[in-house]
């Protein structure tokens, strides 16, 4: 009947508008996905109701009357091109998704012949800080990246991983050239082609200097190790061209001590001779956060997360002093420290900000005259004797006594 093939009409029609707009929304999710591109573009291409279809057929020039800017619509493009040929290769490469699982490269080495076989799968999941000891892991594909943004991708993720790590006093690695999903397995051995070892190094060492306040930057310098590039093989354990690029960051207490790690947002600016970088207003102060790096400055959401990892910074600190009002209470004739940097940030440096002591190394006490002459010359009736069991004033050597 004719009522009912046109209800049927408009029942397909109702069904067609709902599957655009959940491609709309897709592709709108996936733009925000993106390194680089701003969230405007997403914005415009949900208003131009782009879904998957239309999506493919895009050109830059479709893009510039939209109103996106040249330097986003060319790497929006080259993503879109990027997902084509992965979605393409999925299929024939389906034996190199499910890889067999390795161990990462041994952490803060260089030498090691420890070599990656394309997509093989790293067993260790991204993560935040553990028992600050064993090395916690962040993955960047590195597949999403110009020969243009390569670079700056390359030191912005390391500054933000070193910085985090440093706060956190968490030993870390971070790997680009492993992917993560949703576009592969999370921990699986993609590789990158680096072309130039060195550049990476060079602008590593540069990108430290200009993201770091200055006071801080020797021991940014020291605690973030130089690139490591490991060689990734083909499947037939041949060599390719690839590698993953890996940094580890080693956040010692004798550098970082009770230091807080801010960090600001550069950009990059072409000079007539040379590169200069630039420094935007954004300080940051960056923490890890589970298998993430979160920012705890920029709004009121993170204000409690702040103020919860303040209160760890400073739970050192409150132990010592808590300790030390508890000595204090006792009134110790003598105490044995073993701790060598106990003057400097110690027990004992707090302990002398309540009541007075004298400080001794162990071969004070060699008997070398009367027992009492020696009491009374070292004052040991008097105040609490301090004694540096482990050296540690006046640059003496530690002690074997």
């Amino acid at each position: 009947m004719p009522w009912q093939m046109e209800g049927k009409s408009r029942v397909r029609r109702r069904i067609c508008h709902r599957t655009s707009r959940t491609g709309v929304h897709q592709v709108k999710a996936w733009t925000l996905t993106l390194d680089d591109v701003d969230e405007g573009v997403a914005e415009i291409l949900f208003e131009q109701d782009i879904n998957g279809p239309s999506l493919l057929l895009l050109v830059r020039e479709d893009l510039k009357e939209m109103g996106v800017t040249f330097g986003p619509a060319k790497l929006f493009i080259h993503a879109r091109d990027e997902l084509v040929k992965f979605k393409k290769e999925k299929p024939t490469n389906a034996t190199n998704q499910c890889g067999n699982q390795c161990q990462p490269y041994p952490f803060c080495r260089q030498h090691d012949t420890h070599r990656y076989i394309e997509g093989n799968i790293l067993d260790i999941p991204e993560s935040g800080a553990s028992d600050l000891i064993e090395p916690c892991h962040e993955y960047k594909g590195f597949t999403k990246t110009t020969d243009e943004t390569k670079m700056s991708k390359f030191t912005t993720e390391v500054i933000r991983f070193a910085a985090a790590c440093m706060n956190s006093r968490t030993n870390g690695t971070i790997h680009f050239g492993i992917g993560d999903k949703p576009h592969f397995i999370h921990g699986q051995v993609l590789g990158v082609v680096v072309k130039d070892k060195e550049a990476y190094l060079t602008e590593l060492k540069s990108a430290i200097d200009c993201y770091f306040e200055h006071k801080h930057k020797p021991s940014a310098q020291i605690c973030i190790k130089p690139p490591r590039f490991v060689e990734v093989l083909n499947n037939n354990m041949t060599s390719s061209d690839k590698c993953v690029i890996e940094v580890d960051i080693v956040p010692d207490y004798m550098v970082c001590e009770e230091n807080i790690y801010y960090t600001f947002n550069i950009k990059k600016r072409k000079g007539k001779e040379t590169d200069k970088y630039e420094t935007k207003p954004g300080k940051q102060l960056v923490v890890r956060d589970g298998g993430s790096s979160r920012n705890l400055l920029p709004n009121s959401a993170n204000r409690s997360l702040l103020k919860i990892w303040q209160s760890c910074h400073n739970a050192g600190n409150k132990l010592k002093r808590s300790t030390s009002i508890f000595l204090v209470e006792l009134n110790p004739t003598a105490v044995l420290d073993f701790d060598p940097e106990s003057a400097k940030h110690g027990l004992q440096f707090h302990f002398e900000q309540q009541s007075t002591v004298s400080v001794h190394l162990p071969a004070k006490y060699k008997i070398t005259e009367g027992v009492e002459d020696i009491a009374n010359k070292l004052k040991l009736t008097r105040n609490t004797s301090w004694v540096f069991c482990n050296g540690g004033i006046e640059d003496e050597t530690p002690s074997d006594r």
